[in-house]
């Protein structure tokens, strides 16, 4: 019983530490503008190109981006 007791006390524990580490991240706010910029991401992509989702973050086009598509 003991060790069950320990196993949900930890849980609870993890659980309250991802919820604040989540909540003090902060977000890159889209640029404002009247206008929306839209990325088209084509799945088959990453197939023959090998171009993925985080390729668009790395390059930096995610920051410039208020919509991906």
């Amino acid at each position: 019983m003991k060790t069950r007791k320990l196993s949900r006390r930890l849980m609870m524990l993890v659980s309250l530490l991802t919820i604040f580490a989540m909540a003090a991240v902060p977000t890159a706010a889209a640029p404002e503008t009247d206008k929306e910029i839209v990325g088209y991401f084509i799945e088959w992509g990453i197939y023959g190109r090998n171009y993925r989702v985080k390729n668009i973050v790395e390059s930096g086009s995610a920051d410039k981006l208020t919509i991906i598509n």
